[in-house]
């Protein structure tokens, strides 16, 4: 019985050991991490008042044109944007009209109702302006709009001074 405890305890510290040497070869102590593919750089950073940015810059570069932006999708009126609670209708592109679903019967000051009509996926930023209506309000996240999407409830911020 004697002889099985030793048997036991040696070959535990001959397999840890084995584990230990193993792990020296194969990794160093402080791995370095690897390089991004991309060299971001922060630069100096630009106050105006009250707020400070800090732009982060890459030298990489992405094709974008893929997305359509809010203001080309609203100035050539394959983006609506109206009021939530207003009434209207918007028309298919074989020209048959289609009521715009009223979500509630009121209007909401932070709701607006938003319809991508476009061949093109709608990059929507939180902080873009979204001129027009009863009063100009932002973006209140970041979102990608899908290509002939339903109706779409869109949060936004009004942005008049004292509200």
């Amino acid at each position: 019985m004697e002889r099985s405890i030793w048997r036991t305890i040696f070959g535990s510290l001959l397999g840890i050991s084995a584990l230990g040497g193993l792990a020296l070869l194969g990794a160093s102590p402080n791995p370095v991490p690897g390089k991004p593919e991309a060299n971001w750089r922060l630069l100096d950073p630009v106050s105006y008042e009250n707020i400070t940015l800090f732009p982060v810059v890459s030298s990489s570069t992405q094709d974008t044109s893929l997305f359509l932006t809010l203001d080309e999708g609203l100035s050539s009126g394959e983006v609506i944007v109206s009021e939530q609670g207003a009434a209207g209708l918007a028309r298919t592109r074989d020209g048959r009209p289609v009521a715009v679903p009223q979500y509630n019967s009121g209007a909401s000051v932070n709701q607006l109702v938003l319809i991508n009509r476009s061949k093109r996926p709608l990059l929507l930023l939180a902080g873009e302006l979204v001129s027009g209506g009863k009063q100009d309000r932002i973006i209140g996240k970041d979102r990608i709009v899908p290509v002939g999407s339903v109706p779409l409830p869109l949060d936004v911020f009004c942005v008049k001074h004292g509200r």
